[in-house]
């Protein structure tokens, strides 16, 4: 392990470290909820089980679609309230917008809807941060749950199953293991629609990589009791501290053992950790009571030796570039002989792109006289190059 800095102070942004938390709301009772006729229950073979069923639209007396939308909406605006209160109340203390940097960061962002799953992102630029995110979330999931009782009883009143929300969240490293992917821009999509992010942005961007894949995997064991949490999630948490403000204690964390998912980490198995999110007056929460969690040093010792053990092959140990509390300051020596190789590479493109530049620049005024559409086509041919390379030609020599 190192941190050594030597020759990476002046990273582009292509190739800056990020640790992104990504965190995923799904509704429980969904499927169930959108099947048509769910009051008429006919013998399979019989002649009223062939008869065709009229649109969902016409006989339902849910309007499941209207449902759906402002469940979208409200998980939305309610981690965004969540997330402004945090602000307002660390601005108000003694170095507030210090406190601002190192509790919050900037605000989670909508990634995009999965069916009926909706998932944010945000960027962790210190350790003590995704304790405010985790905390917001489980305001906001709190909140959905709210909106769903209040449409219980004429959703139970239609005998479909009464809905609720479970939730996942997982880390992932850019841009090493996992990729950003620019969107192209497509008037009217969802994912370029500002009013689903929490800080008026939109995020005309995907992600691809391990560290999402193993995401969606481990959702997939994700209650309305357990928020379950990637191997990283747990890691951090434990690692960290919460500022009093944001929570007087870290939340309890539990573990269910390891679990086989097909596809990811060369399929060898994966610890599960969780958080209660259960209902206080559910038979959930009572059984929660009854379990242990376990101490922050087991969980931060038991991630260490799963980091160790799949060590570079398939994970390393989350860090956070430059990050002040030096709780994740701990770079892999691999890591920065990697960016160190990757940043040479990348100058060397672009400065190759340059040199072309400049020999089609010689030819420009043969093919174009007017001032004006020359200096376009050069301003059109260097966004195109810092868009491929990641570096900004005013920085090339």
């Amino acid at each position: 392990m190192s941190q050594g800095y030597d020759g990476l102070n002046d990273l582009p942004d292509a190739l800056t470290p990020k640790l992104l938390i990504f965190l995923s709301a799904d509704v429980i009772g969904s499927t169930a909820l959108k099947q048509p006729d769910r009051n008429k229950r006919f013998s399979p073979g019989s002649a009223e089980a062939n008869v065709d069923i009229e649109p969902l639209s016409v006989v339902d007396p849910i309007d499941w679609l209207a449902l759906f939308r402002e469940f979208y909406a409200r998980m939305a605006s309610s981690l965004a309230r969540q997330w402004l209160s945090y602000e307002d109340g660390l601005k108000n203390r003694p170095g507030g917008a210090e406190c601002v940097e190192n509790f919050l960061g900037s605000a989670p962002v909508f990634w995009k809807t999965v069916g009926d799953e909706v998932i944010f992102y945000k960027e962790l630029t210190g350790s003590a941060q995704i304790h405010a995110v985790i905390e917001c979330w489980i305001l906001a999931l709190n909140e959905i749950r709210a909106y769903f009782d209040s449409q219980n009883a004429v959703i139970e009143a239609a005998n479909a199953q009464c809905l609720d929300v479970k939730s996942s969240a997982w880390i992932a490293e850019f841009p090493r293991r996992n990729r950003e992917v620019a969107l192209p821009y497509l008037p009217g999509s969802m994912v370029t629609e500002p009013a689903f992010s929490p800080n008026g942005k939109s995020s005309p961007t995907d992600f691809i990589g391990p560290g999402i894949d193993i995401g969606f995997r481990i959702s997939s064991l994700a209650t309305s009791q357990k928020l379950v949490l990637s191997l990283d999630v747990a890691y951090i948490l434990a690692k960290s501290r919460p500022d009093a403000f944001i929570a007087k204690r870290s939340r309890p964390i539990y573990y269910d053992g390891r679990f086989f998912f097909k596809g990811v980490f060369g399929e060898k198995r994966y610890p599960i950790f969780w958080l209660n999110i259960s209902k206080p007056d559910s038979v959930d929460h009572r059984e929660v009571l009854v379990q242990r969690d376990i101490q922050r040093d087991d969980v931060i010792d038991l991630c260490d030796h799963y980091y160790r053990s799949q060590y570079h092959e398939f994970t390393h140990k989350p860090f956070i570039w430059r990050d002040k509390s030096l709780h994740l300051a701990e770079v892999p020596e691999f890591y920065l002989q990697w960016l160190r190789k990757a940043k040479e590479e990348l100058w060397q493109t672009a400065a190759a792109t340059k040199q072309s530049q400049s020999v089609a620049d010689a030819a420009l005024p043969d093919q174009i006289n007017d001032k004006k559409a020359r200096r376009d086509v050069l301003a059109d041919f260097n966004e195109q190059i810092t868009a491929t390379t990641g570096i900004d030609q005013k920085e090339l020599p």
